[in-house]
């Protein structure tokens, strides 16, 4: 593999390899924005958060933790269900750069289910994408998702400046 220069946002998996190498944080707050989450300044095992809104109109939490290394275990998902539930999370997210092992993805695969009542539909509690998979548009497997930030609501003011 050549040698790559990171220019912004990486556009392919070379240059998510060249983040990764450059800096473990920028690789974090990159592939967690693949998924649309924000980082968690304290992150406790948790490098990104965001939720989405079930039937009794409160936000359940996705949290999604990043591992840009090449050695990849099933600890890591065993830690991973540890933070699901010390997180109280609904759906735990795990984005790796390189290819997760088969253990990785038993463990995914036969861990608990969330069963949303307003969707009607139930999602893995666990699930693994790669960089690359994620390029290529394969998404999670979640419900609809909202920001952890709330909008800011328009005064009169502003509704009056919009309007000239």
């Amino acid at each position: 593999m050549g040698k790559y220069e990171v220019r912004g946002k990486p556009y392919d998996i070379y240059s998510g390899q060249a983040l990764a190498n450059k800096s473990k944080k920028e690789f974090e707050i990159w592939a967690i924005s693949l998924v649309g989450a924000h980082p968690r300044e304290h992150d406790g095992g948790v490098d990104g958060i965001f939720g989405f809104v079930e039937k009794d109109k409160k936000t359940r939490t996705i949290v999604v933790q990043v591992k840009g290394g090449d050695v990849l275990n099933p600890g890591m998902v065993r830690d991973l269900m540890g933070t699901l539930k010390n997180e109280k999370a609904a759906i735990a997210l795990l984005i790796t750069l390189h290819e997760p092992t088969k253990g990785m993805k038993s463990l995914a695969i036969h861990s608990p289910k969330y069963k949303s009542e307003l969707w009607n539909e139930v999602y893995p509690s666990i699930q693994i994408r790669t960089i690359e998979q994620l390029m290529s548009g394969m998404e999670f497997n979640l419900p609809p998702t909202v920001s952890p930030f709330k909008k800011a609501q328009l005064s009169k003011e502003d509704a009056k400046q919009l309007g000239l």
